[in-house]
């Protein structure tokens, strides 16, 4: 038996599903663990043949799948497969390479997702790249589409792009090294 919770959006858990400003209150942590796993563990059972996992899911925007595998003390196997889909009403997407060249002139994709957002519905974007000096560089998009914001000239080393995202009220930040 697998049982999950998760979180609800703006509930203190979960991915961040918003980001401070004047009309927003209190910030939330922008996304910014994007990793592929989120656990792996080796659990004992009890006498009643359950056991109880709680992890913590990285801030992907994505389905993730469950394996659990059992082997009873008289070898007797049992395998399943569970997907739990994630999502949100509002979020954005950045599609950034890891790595550039200092020679590269690399432009960045954004685009907002969600069950919040109609077609067509404006976006507001900004960027930032503190070690780069960009802070707040404004891109004006729509959902579902993408919007285009061309890096400024690189310096080596690594920098962190903050992506902060609004549209009718919701909002979304990432974090992308």
């Amino acid at each position: 038996e697998i049982v999950l919770g998760v979180p609800s959006p703006n509930t203190g858990g979960g991915p961040a599903t918003g980001i401070a400003g004047p009309d927003t209150g209190p910030g939330i942590d922008p996304r910014s663990d994007f990793r592929d796993l989120a656990a792996f563990r080796t659990v004992g059972t009890g006498a009643d043949g359950r056991a109880a996992v709680t992890f913590t899911l990285p801030d992907n925007i994505t389905s993730w799948r469950i394996t659990s595998r059992a082997v009873t003390a008289g070898l007797e196997a049992g395998s399943e497969v569970t997907a739990v889909p994630v999502g949100l009403p509002f979020f954005v997407d950045v599609t950034t390479s890891d790595e550039y060249l200092a020679a590269d002139r690399p432009v960045i994709a954004l685009r907002a997702y969600g069950r919040g957002l109609g077609q067509g519905d404006a976006v507001e974007y900004r960027v930032s790249i503190p070690s780069l000096g960009v802070h707040g560089a404004a891109v004006e998009g729509q959902a579902f589409q993408r919007a285009w914001f061309a890096l400024p000239m690189l310096s080596e080393g690594e920098h962190a792009i903050t992506v902060e995202a609004r549209s009718g009220g919701m909002g979304d930040a990432v974090v992308r090294t």
